[in-house]
C-alpha cells in the first residue's frame, strides 16, 4: 500500500483566486473542496488533473483526504546522510481493509507535484479518545529510505575499483531495489578496502570521506554520490525579510583555540643506543625499554658487524648476544667479551608519548582584538586509546575546526520554499551581531498551518534550525569508535550466514556446508566430507 500526500503550496501569489478559496475539511469523515469555492464529495480514484488540487491524499491507489489530520502533518529534511521523517495522525472508522500496517511506503508532494517526502511506515500508536467515537486515531512516524542503508550489513572487501564500481556493487548484492546508475560519480580508484560487518549508510561514508565526496538518497530510491558542491539558501535572512520568529544563540562556553592532546604510546624507529666497552663487561645497560625489531653491531676496529641476537631465557646457545626486555640490556652468550675500546651499537624500536599541540592563529588573533591579553583558550585533551600520532593530529584539528570560535545556533519560520538541510545560510542582522554571517542549516520541518485570521485555509510553514558545524568532530569521533571496534577479516575468508536450525540440520547461505543426519550407535555426526563436525547426543 502506498500514502500519498499533496500538500499546499505556502505562497499563493501565482495560481489562481479560485485555488485561495480550496478548503479541506478532515473531522467530517469526507473530503470537500471545489476549485471555484464549491464543496464537493470525492469519490475516490487518481485524478488526472491531480494538480488542481490544494491538498491531495491517496493510500493505496484511493484518495483518502478524510483519513489524514493535516495539523499533525509534518516533514523534517534532516542534514546530508541523516535520515528524514514524517508524521501524522491517520484516522480508522472501523473498516480493517483501512488498517495501516509496519513498512507501508508513504510519498509526499507538493502543490507542483515535487515529491518532497519518500520512505515507509517505521512505527505507530493507535488511540481511541473513548466509547463515544467510532474511530480509532494512528500517530504514525514514517523514515525516508535512507533507513534501508542502515538495516543491511556489508562484509565485502575490494581492490582496484573506483567508488562508483564499489557503490553500484554493494547495491546490487545488498539492496537491488535502489538506483546506482544515474547519479554515483566514479571518484577515485581505491586500492584496496574492506567493510567488516558495517551498514550501506557506513560503506558509502567511508568512501565519501577518502574521495571528499558528500552523497545521500533521494526519494527515488536513487544514490548520489557526487563532489562536494556548496549550496545556498533561498533567501538571506535581513532586517524586512519574509521571516519571524528568529531567535539566535551564542554559546562561548566550548570555545578553545590553543589544544594539546596526550594520547598512549607510539613505536618509533630509535636509531642506536652507542657505547665503549671497558674490556670487562658482558652486560649493556640500554637508554629505553627495547621493543622488536632489535639488533646488535660490533665493531673491533674495522666497521660495524652486525650479530646474532636471541631472548634471554628462551635461548641458551648459538647466539652471539641475547636482549632482555623487562631489564632493558644486551648481554653477551656465544660472543667473547669484547676489548676495550670496542664498539658496541644497538638499533630498536622505543616507546613515545603522543604528545601534539594545535592552535588557531585566526581565533587566537580575534579574541586578542575583542578581549586583549593573549587570546588564547587553552584546552588539554587526554585520551590514551591513541596511539598514533596522525590520528592525534585529526583529533587536535577536529576539536580546532570545531570550538575554535564561538557557536552559533538558532532558528526561524518562513512562507518560502526551496529550504534544504545542509545550505548554507547567510544572516545580516547587526542587531544580533550577525554581519552577514554564514551557517549551515541543519533541519528543514515542513508543516501545514490554518490562516485562521483571514480565510482558514492551509499554507505550508518551514521551521528552519541552523548553526555553526561541529560536524567535523562528530564525524571524527563516531570513525575513532569504529575503527576501535572494527573486526579485522581476511579478504578471502568464508562468511557463513546462519539462516535456520532445526532438529536435523543447519543451513547456511553460501552452501560452505552440506550436513545431513549419519547415525553411528548413540551419537549422530555429520558426514565425512563436511567442511565442520558437530555430534550429537541421541
Amino acid at each position: 500500500m502506498e500514502l500519498f500526500l499533496l500538500s499546499v503550496k505556502s505562497d499563493f501569489s501565482d495560481i489562481t483566486p479560485a485555488a485561495n478559496q480550496a478548503v479541506i475539511q478532515l473531522n467530517t469523515g469526507q473530503a470537500y473542496w471545489d476549485l471555484a469555492g464549491e464543496y464537493v464529495p470525492f469519490t475516490g480514484g487518481l485524478s488526472s488533473d491531480i494538480d488542481e488540487y490544494v491538498v491531495s491524499v491517496f493510500i493505496n491507489g484511493v484518495f483518502a483526504n478524510d483519513r489524514i489530520d493535516l495539523k499533525s502533518f509534518s516533514i523534517t529534511d534532516n542534514l546530508n546522510d541523516r535520515v528524514n521523517t514524517c508524521k501524522f495522525n491517520y484516522l480508522n472508522y472501523g473498516e480493517n481493509t483501512r488498517n495501516l500496517e509496519f513498512g507501508m511506503s508513504v510519498v509526499v508532494f507538493d502543490y507542483n507535484l515535487n515529491k518532497i517526502f519518500s520512505g515507509q511506515i517505521l512505527d505507530f500508536d493507535k488511540r481511541e479518545e473513548g466509547l463515544t467515537t467510532d474511530f480509532i486515531e494512528y500517530g504514525v512516524s514514517c523514515s525516508g529510505w535512507e533507513k534501508k542503508l542502515q538495516t543491511k550489513k556489508v562484509a565485502e572487501n575490494y581492490q582496484n575499483q573506483t567508488c562508483k564500481e564499489i557503490i553500484a556493487d554493494i547495491f546490487t548484492r545488498y539492496l537491488p531495489e535502489f538506483g546506482t546508475s544515474l547519479y554515483v560519480q566514479d571518484g577515485i580508484t581505491i586500492s584496496t578496502i574492506s567493510f567488516n560487518y558495517i551498514g550501506i549508510d557506513d560503506c558509502i561514508k567511508k568512501l565519501a570521506n577518502i574521495a571528499d565526496f558528500d552523497w545521500y538518497v533521494d526519494y527515488d530510491k536513487q544514490v548520489h554520490f557526487f563532489t562536494k558542491l556548496t549550496n545556498y539558501a533561498p533567501i538571506t535572512i535581513a532586517k524586512g525579510g519574509r521571516f519571524d520568529n528568529f531567535i539566535s544563540s551564542i554559546d562561548g562556553s566550548k570555545l578553545k583555540n590553543s589544544i594539546t592532546f596526550r594520547g598512549g604510546y607510539y613505536l618509533e624507529d630509535y636509531l642506536y643506543d652507542i657505547q665503549v666497552a671497558d674490556g670487562e663487561q658482558t652486560n649493556f645497560l640500554l637508554a629505553y625499554t627495547p621493543f622488536s625489531p632489535v639488533k646488535v653491531y660490533v665493531d673491533t676496529g674495522s666497521g660495524f658487524v652486525e650479530k646474532t641476537l636471541g631472548i634471554k631465557n628462551v635461548d641458551e646457545s648459538g647466539k652471539d648476544f641475547l636482549v632482555s626486555f623487562s631489564e632493558k640490556n644486551i648481554e653477551n652468550l656465544d660472543e667473547p667479551k669484547l676489548s676495550a675500546g670496542d664498539i658496541v651499537k644497538i638499533t630498536y624500536k622505543r616507546q613515545v608519548p603522543v604528545l601534539v599541540y594545535g592552535e588557531d592563529a585566526v581565533s587566537i588573533a580575534r579574541m586578542k582584538l575583542l578581549q586583549g591579553g593573549d587570546g588564547k583558550y587553552v584546552d588539554t585533551i587526554y585520551d590514551q586509546t591513541i596511539e598514533d600520532l596522525e590520528i592525534a593530529n585529526s583529533r587536535v584539528n577536529a576539536e580546532l575546526t570545531s570550538y575554535s570560535n564561538t557557536l552559533l545556533s538558532g532558528s526561524f519560520k518562513t512562507d518560502v520554499d526551496g529550504f534544504k538541510s545542509g545550505q548554507l545560510l547567510t544572516i545580516n542582522l547587526p542587531a544580533f551581531g550577525l554581519n552577514n554571517e554564514q551557517v549551515m542549516i541543519q533541519s528543514v520541518k515542513i508543516k501545514p498551518k490554518t490562516n485562521k485570521q483571514i480565510d482558514g485555509r492551509f499554507f505550508i510553514e518551514y521551521n528552519i534550525t541552523f548553526a555553526t558545524s561541529i560536524k567535523g568532530l562528530q564525524e571524527f569521533l563516531l570513525e575513532l569508535y569504529k575503527r576501535n571496534k572494527e573486526i579485522k577479516i581476511n579478504e578471502n575468508e568464508i562468511i557463513n550466514t546462519f539462516y535456520q536450525r532445526t532438529d536435523d540440520s543447519i543451513l547456511f547461505e553460501n552452501d560452505e556446508v552440506s550436513q545431513t543426519q549419519h547415525s553411528t550407535g548413540i551419537y549422530h555426526y555429520d558426514d565425512a566430507d563436511a567442511l565442520y563436525d558437530e555430534a550429537e547426543w541421541s
